[in-house]
C-alpha cells in the first residue's frame, strides 16, 4: 500500500526493514520475492487489535527497497484516484478500541473550596476547533541510519457535536471540516502528493459515547466511500491527537492544586501501552479548567508474533516510552478542550526475528507538537 498520511511507528518500521534488506535484487518492477518482506497487512500481522482501523483498510503491495509515501506523485488537478488504486468500495462503520481505565486516584484534593467536577452538555451543542501537528519520525535497523519520509506540519479544522444523552453517557460526533498544510516553504511536489492523498479525508466521523467524568465506553469511525487509505491513516493520526487531549475527571471533589493519576490501556502510534497521565489542576474560574498533563506509558505487550506475516516473524520489545506532556484549557459545557498544547514523543526499540534469517535490531522513534485552539 502506498501511503502519504500520518505514519504510525510501527509501519515505518516494518517500511525500513523493507528498505534495509541487503539481498541483491535485479532491477524490475516487481522484485522477486519481495512478498517475503511486505509490512503487515492485517491488524493480527501489525499486532494491533482484532477491530483496529488496519484490518478495515485495502493494502496494497510495498516492493522490496521502497518507502511507503513513494508512488503518490500526481499533480492536484489530476483525478483524486488513479486508476487501479485501491480504495474503500462503500461506506463502513469501523469499531474503534476505546481506551480501557483501570484506576483514577486523587493524590493530592486541593485548596479550598472543593467541587466536584462533571462535564455538562446539551445535545444539539457543538464546538468548532483546529488542531495543527508537527511531526519528525527517527529510524535505524543494525545501527544504520534510515531516512524516514518527510511529514509536513498538518492543520485540521473540525466540529463536534452532541448528539444524545442515555442514562448519564453522552454519544457525540466528531466531523473533520478541512485539511491543510500548515507551513508555507514546503517542498512543493511533497505537498502535491500530500494534498492528492488527503481527497475526501473530510468525510470522516468520530462517533464516541462518554460519561460525565469523561471515561470513553465506546468509540467507532465512519468511513466515506471512495477515499484512499492515506486519508483514512491520516485521519487516525488526527485522532490520535485528539485522544490526547481527552480529560478524565476524578469523582471526589477537588480544588486548585489538586492532582489526579488516570491508569488506562490505549493504542498509542499502532501498539496497546499500559499508559499514567497525572493531571493538576493549575486554575479555575467558574466551568473553566487549566490543567497541566504529564503522561507516561509502556508496552502492554512486549511479545508481538503477526499472524498472517512470514512465518517464524517474532517482534521483542526491548525498550518502549511513550511519554507526553503539556497544558490543557477545558470547559466543562464544551465537547473539545478550549486550548491544548502538548509535545509527545514515542520510541521504540525491539529486536526483529525470523526463521532463516539473522536477528535484526530496529529503533525508532517518532515526535509530535499538538496546538489545538477552539473557534469563536
Amino acid at each position: 500500500m502506498s501511503r502519504r498520511g500520518l505514519p504510525s511507528v510501527l509501519f515505518c518500521a516494518a517500511a525500513a526493514l523493507c528498505a534495509c534488506d541487503t539481498t541483491t535484487t535485479p532491477s524490475s518492477d516487481e522484485v522477486p520475492g519481495a512478498r517475503d518482506n511486505l509490512p503487515p497487512r492485517s491488524a493480527a500481522a501489525a499486532g494491533l487489535p482484532a477491530n483496529s482501523l488496519w484490518s478495515a483498510l485495502p493494502h496494497r503491495d510495498i516492493p522490496q527497497g521502497a518507502l511507503p509515501f513513494e508512488g503518490l506523485d500526481r499533480a492536484p488537478e489530476d483525478p483524486p484516484v488513479e486508476a487501479g488504486a485501491e480504495t474503500t468500495p462503500m461506506a463502513i462503520d469501523i469499531p474503534l478500541v476505546a481506551p480501557t481505565v483501570s484506576a483514577i486516584k486523587v493524590t493530592e484534593i486541593g485548596a479550598e473550596p472543593r467541587q466536584s467536577l462533571k462535564f455538562v452538555r446539551t445535545v444539539g451543542a457543538s464546538s468548532s476547533f483546529e488542531l495543527t501537528l508537527a511531526m519528525d519520525a527517527t529510524m535505524a535497523v543494525d545501527g544504520n541510519q534510515v531516512a524516514p519520509p518527510g511529514i509536513p506540519p498538518m492543520r485540521f479544522s473540525a466540529t463536534e457535536r452532541a448528539v444524545s444523552t442515555d442514562g448519564g453517557q453522552l454519544k457525540s460526533e466528531l466531523t473533520l471540516q478541512s485539511f491543510d498544510i500548515a507551513e508555507e516553504g514546503q517542498d512543493e511536489a511533497m505537498m502535491r502528493m500530500t494534498m492528492a492523498a488527503m481527497v475526501g479525508i473530510d468525510r470522516h466521523t468520530l462517533s464516541e459515547t462518554r460519561d460525565v467524568h469523561g471515561k470513553t465506553s465506546s468509540s467507532s469511525l465512519h468511513v466515506p466511500a471512495g477515499v484512499s487509505p492515506q486519508a483514512i491513516e491520516t485521519f487516525r493520526g488526527f485522532l490520535d491527537a485528539i485522544q490526547r487531549t481527552r480529560v478524565v475527571l476524578p469523582k471526589a471533589p477537588v480544588g486548585i492544586g489538586a492532582r489526579w493519576t488516570v491508569e488506562q490501556t490505549t493504542e498509542d502510534s499502532g501498539m496497546m501501552i499500559n499508559q499514567t497521565a497525572v493531571y493538576t489542576l493549575v486554575d479555575r474560574r467558574d466551568d473553566l479548567l487549566v490543567l497541566s498533563l504529564e503522561v507516561t506509558g509502556e508496552p502492554a505487550v512486549r511479545t508481538l508474533r503477526p499472524e498472517g506475516a512470514p512465518a517464524g516473524l517474532e517482534l521483542n520489545i526491548e525498550e518502549l516510552s511513550a511519554d507526553a506532556h503539556g497544558t490543557l484549557e477545558i470547559d466543562l459545557n464544551h465537547l473539545t478542550v478550549r486550548k491544548a498544547s502538548l509535545a509527545a514523543r514515542f520510541a521504540v526499540q525491539m529486536d526483529v526475528k525470523q526463521a532463516g534469517r539473522p536477528t535484526q535490531k530496529m529503533q525508532s522513534a517518532m515526535n509530535t507538537r499538538l496546538e489545538l485552539s477552539s473557534k469563536p
